[in-house]
């Protein structure tokens, strides 16, 4: 008796909801103040994590910019360093994005010498172990996955070197 497979995007959905039933999301994981909010009824999201001190200003233009220059008006959803200055938090604002700063307990190499990518993370209030945010990067997007409807396309992209020609949901 065998059964057919399940589509693949019917299986994903399967796992990710048995898996945000098994993520509690700390009361302090939510967008800054001045950020825009997840909306549950959008068709189409874009999530990133643009988790790096110090993050120069062209790179919040030239990925959120080209992004809302194709036209695309769904949701962009990102985690940015809790570091980023003032002026590059508020230029974020421009191109309506929900923005987080995840409140981070982080442990640093004893070298003198690190690099950002070498910190090891948690989010402040849980009890996840601490993990470079390189692999951080995948609990934020369960929980920003979290927010929407299963029917919602969501698109998972780099920060620093990704820059948008068109929407990229026009040929889905």
């Amino acid at each position: 008796n065998c059964q057919k497979p399940l589509p693949v995007v019917e299986r994903f959905q399967r796992i990710l909801k048995k898996a945000q039933r098994s993520v509690d999301i700390p009361s302090s994981f939510v967008p800054i103040p001045g950020s825009e909010s997840h909306r549950k009824d959008v068709e189409t999201a874009v999530f990133s994590v643009g988790m790096i001190p110090d993050l120069d200003a062209k790179y919040f233009k030239l990925f959120f910019g080209t992004l809302r220059k194709t036209g695309f008006e769904g949701d962009i959803v990102v985690a940015i360093d809790p570091s980023t200055n003032q002026s590059n938090t508020e230029l974020c604002f421009k191109w309506s994005p929900v923005v987080y700063k995840p409140d981070l307990e982080c442990k640093l190499p004893n070298e003198t010498k690190w690099k950002p990518a070498d910190r090891e993370c948690r989010i402040h209030g849980t009890n996840d172990p601490k993990v470079s945010l390189n692999m951080m990067r995948y609990r934020l997007y369960l929980w920003w996955a979290s927010k929407y409807e299963k029917n919602t396309n969501i698109l998972i992209a780099d920060f620093r070197d990704v820059f948008f020609q068109s929407n990229p949901f026009l040929y889905m």
